[in-house]
C-alpha cells in the first residue's frame, strides 16, 4: 500500500471509504484506508490471512491486497476442491495456500498452522469467517497478532446484545458484534469499524495511527434500530413481539403465532376460567412443564399461607 504522509482527511470516519472489489460490503476500501494511516505512521509487512478463504476471490477481504497492491498472503481452507481453485486463481509466488479446518486447540489452531508457512508474526491483516466459532479463534492466539483483524458477525443480533457461539457446538449462530467487541478487547483489540456483517479491530499499539484520539463505540459505528425486536408476554401467557422477526438467511420471517408456547385454549389470565380453567392447565404443564407445573403448587400454597 502507499506511504502516504497524514493529511486533513486522516481521521475522517472510516465508514466513508467503503467500497468493494471482491468484499462483500465495502471492506475493501475500508481496509485500504487503514493500511494507509498504519502505513504513514510505520511499516507494513504487507502480508495477510484469510479463512476460510473459499476460491480466494468470492466475497474475499484479502484479494484485492494481493491482486491489486501485491500482497503476499496465506489462506486457509478445508475443502480441497477450493484449495485448487485458491491456487488457479492467485499467485502462486505470493500464496500459500492451507487446506485445514482451523480449531482453538491442538495442530489445527492458528498459530499451529502458520508457523509453517514464512507469514511474520506482526503480520498486518487476518480475516475470520467461519460462521460459526470466529471469536473463539481468535481468543486462542498467542504469538500471530496481526495489526488488523476482520471477523464475522451475526449481523440480526442487536448492539446490545452479547452472544457468543458456544464453544464447540456444531450448529452454526455466529456470534453478536457486542461479543466480538469484547473477544477483541480480552486479547488486547480495539473497535475501529463496522460494516454489515464483519467487525473491524485493530492492535492496541496502532490504534492510534488508525483513529487519532477517537473511541467509537458500537452505537455510534451501527444503526440496529431496525433489528431490535423485542419479545414479551401477556397476562394470558400469550408470547407478544414488538414486530416480526426476520431470518434473512432462509427469507422466512417469523410470524408472533409461531412463538406460541401455550395452545389457545390455555391462553387466559390466571383464575379468568375458574377450577376447570386451572386444571386443564395443570394437565397441559403435567405433561410438557413438570418444573413449572410444581413452582405453580408452590405459589399457591404460599399465598393461602398469606391469606
Amino acid at each position: 500500500m502507499p506511504r502516504e504522509s497524514a493529511n486533513s482527511a486522516q481521521f475522517r470516519p472510516l465508514a466513508e471509504f467503503e467500497s468493494s472489489v471482491h468484499s462483500q460490503h465495502g471492506e475493501d476500501g475500508l481496509l485500504g484506508e487503514v493500511f494507509r494511516r498504519i502505513g504513514a505512521a510505520g511499516e507494513l509487512s504487507e502480508w495477510c490471512c484469510e479463512f476460510g478463504a473459499w476460491d480466494g476471490l468470492h466475497l474475499s477481504n484479502t484479494a484485492n491486497l494481493i491482486l491489486n497492491h501485491g500482497w503476499r498472503a496465506v489462506l486457509i481452507e478445508a475443502r480441497p476442491e477450493r484449495c485448487d481453485l485458491i491456487r488457479d486463481n492467485l499467485p502462486a509466488d505470493r500464496v500459500h495456500a492451507v487446506c485445514a479446518m482451523v480449531s482453538t486447540t491442538g495442530p489445527g489452531r492458528l498459530d499451529e498452522l502458520l508457523e509453517r508457512t514464512e507469514i511474520p508474526v506482526d503480520f498486518d491483516l487476518l480475516s475470520i469467517d467461519i460462521d460459526g466459532h470466529d471469536i473463539h479463534v481468535l481468543r486462542s492466539l498467542r504469538r500471530y497478532l496481526p495489526k488488523v483483524v476482520c471477523i464475522e458477525y451475526n449481523p440480526t443480533a442487536p448492539n446490545d446484545v452479547v452472544y457468543e457461539q458456544p464453544l464447540g457446538s456444531p450448529a452454526q449462530h455466529g456470534s453478536s458484534a457486542a461479543a466480538v467487541v469484547r473477544a477483541g478487547e480480552d486479547v488486547g483489540y480495539v473497535l475501529a469499524a463496522v460494516t454489515d456483517c464483519n467487525v473491524i479491530l485493530v492492535r492496541g499499539d496502532v490504534v492510534d495511527a488508525v483513529l487519532g484520539p477517537a473511541r467509537p463505540r458500537l452505537d455510534d459505528l451501527r444503526d440496529d434500530r431496525a433489528l431490535r425486536c423485542y419479545v414479551f408476554s401477556g397476562f394470558n401467557g400469550e408470547v407478544l413481539t414488538s414486530s416480526p422477526l426476520e431470518m434473512p438467511w432462509r427469507s422466512i420471517t417469523v410470524r408472533q403465532s409461531d412463538l406460541q408456547v401455550l395452545p389457545k385454549f390455555l391462553r387466559f389470565f390466571p383464575g379468568a376460567r375458574g377450577k376447570p380453567g386451572e386444571l386443564a392447565f395443570a394437565g397441559w404443564l403435567l405433561l410438557h412443564d413438570r418444573q413449572a407445573l410444581v413452582r405453580m403448587f408452590r405459589s399457591v400454597r404460599t399465598r393461602r399461607r398469606r391469606g
